[in-house]
This record gives structure tokens, C-alpha cells and sequence, in this order.
């Protein structure tokens, strides 16, 4: 596959679950996508191919998430991986384990296809902000630099009082009354 592409691993206690996701992912052109159905593939998989994020359920069948983020980091030290969990609930219990196995982001279920394909690729340009490799700006980042500049132009501008003028002053185009247009 092409240099550029992130490889996402898929791990789900339903493959209809994992299927869905990995479909989803997989019409991202720039996302290489691999659904497995248990922890050693997977584990077996990293040995070989290096994985850019998993996307995990937070209950697998015979162990959970944060046991396998914890065995992949011990065992692929040199690895470096996003995590994304899914749960249906988020109990204090689940918090500090997550925050313990460094479990990048949990999304409660359900979830929104989009919004999880939206929180992969976020996730991935997050961990390599200096390259755009998932494609060109989005309509977000478009709109948060314009919204930066118009920011930063009116800090450049001094305005008398606590009124911003936003649509220019009368005075600005026309004098006032009974006063001589300066010229």
C-alpha cells in the first residue's frame, strides 16, 4: 500500500460491530482498514505491520481493552499506536483504568458512524500535525484560520470605549450635521 496511508486495526465483541466500522473506514482512500476477530491476531499482526490507531469495544471476548492496550505496549514497546475505545457506559472504574493503560479516547455507544470516522481521522492527523497526510484542510480548519485572522485584526484595532463598532460609523462616510465634509 501507498506510503502515506494510516492503517487502522478493527477489534469488536460483534463482528456486525466491526464490520460496519471497517466498511465505514475503509472508503477513506488515505486509511488502509483491518478488521480482527481476536486479541493474539492482532497482537501477531503489530509483530509484523506497524498499526497507526485501533479502534477496540472496550468488552472483548475473553479480555478488554485496556488488558490489551497494556499486553500490546509491553510486548511492542517500539510501537507507537492511537487507542479508541467504544463503550456503553463509562463508570469511574473504566475512567482510571483508561487513564492507566493510556487509552488515547473512549466514545460512548451509540455512536454515529460519521462521528467516529470524523474522531479516526482527527485522531490521526492529531499525531502528526506537521503533515496534512489525510488530505487537504477541512472546512473547519478553513473556517477556525479565518475566524484567527479576523481575531487578530481586531486586536490590531484600538476602539474607544467598550463598543466595537461592526458595520463601520456614519462619521467614517458622511459629517455630521452642520459640519463641513473634511476633505
Amino acid at each position: 500500500m501507498a506510503s502515506g496511508k494510516k492503517f487502522v486495526a478493527v477489534i469488536t465483541a460483534s463482528p456486525a460491530l466491526g464490520s460496519i466500522i471497517a466498511m465505514m473506514l475503509g472508503d477513506e482512500e488515505r486509511l488502509g482498514v483491518r478488521q480482527f476477530n481476536d486479541a493474539d491476531t492482532l497482537l501477531t499482526h503489530m509483530r509484523i505491520v506497524p498499526v497507526d490507531l485501533i479502534v477496540m469495544d472496550y468488552h472483548l471476548e475473553g479480555t478488554s481493552a485496556v488488558q490489551l492496550v497494556l499486553n500490546l505496549r509491553r510486548d511492542l514497546p517500539q510501537r507507537q499506536f492511537e487507542t479508541l475505545v467504544l463503550t456503553g457506559r463509562v463508570s469511574p472504574e473504566i475512567k482510571l483504568a483508561c487513564k492507566f493503560a493510556r487509552i488515547d479516547e473512549v466514545i460512548i455507544k451509540p455512536m454515529s458512524p460519521v462521528f467516529l470516522k470524523e474522531r479516526v481521522l482527527s485522531r490521526l492527523r492529531a499525531r502528526h500535525p506537521e503533515h496534512k497526510r489525510l488530505g487537504e484542510r477541512s472546512k473547519i480548519d478553513d473556517h477556525a484560520a479565518a475566524l484567527k485572522q479576523d481575531i487578530a485584526a481586531t486586536r490590531e484595532t484600538s476602539w474607544p470605549g467598550n463598543v466595537v463598532p461592526l458595520f463601520g460609523t456614519r462619521r467614517d462616510t458622511t459629517p455630521p450635521p452642520n459640519q463641513p465634509h473634511p476633505v
